[in-house]
């Protein structure tokens, strides 16, 4: 869903108590709306939306490596796709206040997908069919057979292992 990954990652922040939650702002910077059409079985990829989420910290006193260890942490946990859509790394921008203090802007590029699925109710219209948004789960295969003759070697199946 749209500025999702922007909303967690914010939560992830709060969480961490690095800064008092008055603080702490966050917003979406130069989105782009990129329209596409893959099946995905049980619905479409209607579209991607990317976008620079812009993260605030006011006063930051803390130690610095605390909080870039928590957005890479929350970056590798929670955004493994960031490779795969070859998206920037994250920037930051440090202004010191005085000697302890600091303000501090993150720019962080992510890219959600926009899904849907056919819905008699939907509000969406698509080649005479209706759909609604929705966040679609894939199915893995994890086991593939070839052939119907388990004595031949090509016919044995395969068990992906994780």
């Amino acid at each position: 869903m749209a500025l999702a990954k922007l909303t967690a990652l914010h939560a992830h922040l709060d969480a961490s108590k690095l800064v008092a939650s008055e603080k702490l702002d966050s917003w979406a910077e130069d989105a782009r709306l990129i329209p596409s059409q893959q099946n995905r079985g049980n619905g479409l990829l209607i579209g991607e939306f990317e976008y620079q989420a812009i993260f605030v910290i006011e006063g930051f006193t803390g130690a610095a490596e605390l909080l870039m260890a928590q957005v890479c942490a929350w970056l590798v946990g929670f955004d493994a796709v960031r490779d795969d859509q070859q998206l920037e790394p994250p920037s930051i921008d440090i202004d010191m206040v005085d000697e302890k203090t600091a303000d501090v802007e993150m720019k962080i590029s992510f890219r959600e997908d926009i899904e849907i699925t056919e819905d008699d109710d939907g509000p969406i219209t698509l080649h005479g069919k209706t759909y609604s948004v929705a966040n679609l789960i894939s199915d893995v295969v994890d086991t593939v057979g070839v052939g119907n003759d388990q004595a031949a070697p090509t016919d044995q199946p395969y068990t992906r292992e994780d």
